[in-house]
């Protein structure tokens, strides 16, 4: 008995004592600049919208396909993509293919760890931080404002959850969401910088933070929220106002002249290199920091042909590994004019001269983004043919439903891949913004 005493004293502090911990505390994060500008990425990483598709897993857009695909915009080729779900009505409160809840509140609580204990860090300025902190400030109401955009008023979380503390939080109200999202942006647009150097591209600007303030209000002002007749009469006031407010189309108008403002000031602008507005369109939406670009999440790198699978969810079928792709639906088709402006006639059939007249008549944005029967994709792919067989059958590579592919977003691409960012401001949304606030107003 001695000796099994002894043994077992002896074994405490070897056995039985607290392992040492390769954990990282959050005093070690916010120790010095590098692991706490290492934090801020990661904040970055988990707060920026993507509407690419490009894995398996579900992430803030589609599961396999593009958002569009659940619209009357475009449809995808096979059946099993998640946008499916929303065309046959598979979906509801507790399976939105579209968009993984969790993830918004994982980006939420980084950035409210980053703004509780950034000021830990000794060897950051103090002005450094307070700029690293506006940043966090937008990341943070940008998430809100994703979520909003979905699900309406939600609960408000500025401040890290513990669970000790209070984690059922009520939905706050639609104007106390909107209110917390532009007082944000009125705090971080007060201290940030116009532009980075170079070499930190892609961080947020003042410009970004009237861009937020500028896109939210515009939503706020539109009839699904400003109106005394909301679509759910129960709890009003988590859809929108309850009432119907014209002054908050003149917000929304001054918000986004305000972003316009600010690019003059700041030399930023709408694209315009070439003679041909369809190169013009390309490069704004393709080229990686163009001139008119605000912000756009870049955090995927170059992605190729085959790893991730972006471009076998998105390239047409046959083209650089591409599974099916996206249909243009003439629905969408005709949103497009001519290119003298007039709205063009779609006749039920015809010869395919007269389609391909009609088509190369259309509009220099149409030309970038729709890849129809005739067409060049680029040097190295060719023109393609592709048609509907008299028995109802569609050739091989085509696009099934649509005039033709979605080209948006993919012409520079090629085996080798390609940096695919997407877009989350850009200019000349703020033109358009500012143009539907002034004819509402």
């Amino acid at each position: 008995m001695l000796g099994l005493s002894i043994l077992l004293v002896s074994c405490d502090s070897e056995f039985l004592g607290k392992p040492e911990s390769d954990d990282v505390t959050v005093e070690d994060i916010f120790s010095e600049r590098a692991t706490a500008e290492s934090f801020l990425w990661e904040s970055y990483r988990t707060s920026m919208p993507l509407g690419f598709p490009i894995d398996w897993g579900l992430h803030n857009g589609m599961y396999a396909s593009m958002v569009m695909a659940a619209s009357d915009e475009g449809d995808v080729y096979d059946t099993w993509p998640s946008s499916n779900d929303h065309n046959t009505g598979v979906w509801g409160p507790t399976g939105n293919r579209e968009d993984e809840f969790g993830s918004h509140y994982k980006g939420i609580r980084n950035t409210n760890i980053f703004l509780e204990n950034i000021d830990m860090v000794a060897d950051i300025p103090q002005t450094e931080k307070d700029q690293m902190k506006a940043e966090a400030m937008v990341l943070r109401a940008l998430q809100h404002h994703e979520l909003m955009k979905r699900y309406g008023a939600i609960p408000i979380v500025d401040h890290v959850l513990t669970s000790s503390g209070e984690i059922m939080l009520p939905r706050n109200t639609y104007q106390e969401c909107v209110d917390f999202i532009i007082q944000s942006c009125d705090e971080a647009a007060a201290v940030l910088p116009d532009s980075y150097p170079a070499s930190f591209t892609g961080r947020i600007t003042k410009g970004v933070a009237l861009a937020l303030k500028g896109r939210v209000l515009l939503y706020a002002a539109s009839p699904l929220h400003n109106t005394s007749t909301p679509y759910l009469p129960e709890n009003t006031e988590l859809t929108g106002y309850g009432n119907y407010d014209e002054n908050r189309w003149m917000t929304a108008a001054n918000a986004n002249k305000a972003v316009l403002d600010w690019a003059q000031s700041a030399g930023v602008s709408l694209v315009n290199s070439s003679d041909d507005p369809a190169v013009n369109y390309q490069t704004a939406v393709e080229a990686q920091g163009s001139s008119e670009m605000l912000l756009y999440n870049q955090s995927n790198g170059w992605w190729g042909a085959w790893d991730p699978m972006f471009q076998q969810f998105v390239m047409p079928r046959g083209i650089y590994g591409g599974w099916y792709g996206h249909g243009v639906t003439l629905q969408h088709a005709q949103m497009y004019h001519t290119t003298d402006g007039a709205d063009q006639e779609w006749p039920e059939e015809g010869p395919r001269s007269e389609f391909l007249e009609k088509m190369q008549n259309m509009e220099p944005r149409f030309q970038y983004s729709v890849f129809y029967s005739g067409s060049k994709w680029n040097d190295e792919i060719g023109v393609r043919n592709f048609h509907r067989n008299s028995n109802g059958s569609w050739s091989d590579g085509a696009p099934v439903n649509g005039v033709g592919y979605m080209k948006k977003f993919l012409g520079r691409a090629n085996w080798n891949g390609g940096q695919f960012n997407w877009i989350v401001f850009r200019l000349a949304e703020f033109y358009l913004n500012y143009a539907e606030a002034l004819n509402e107003a």
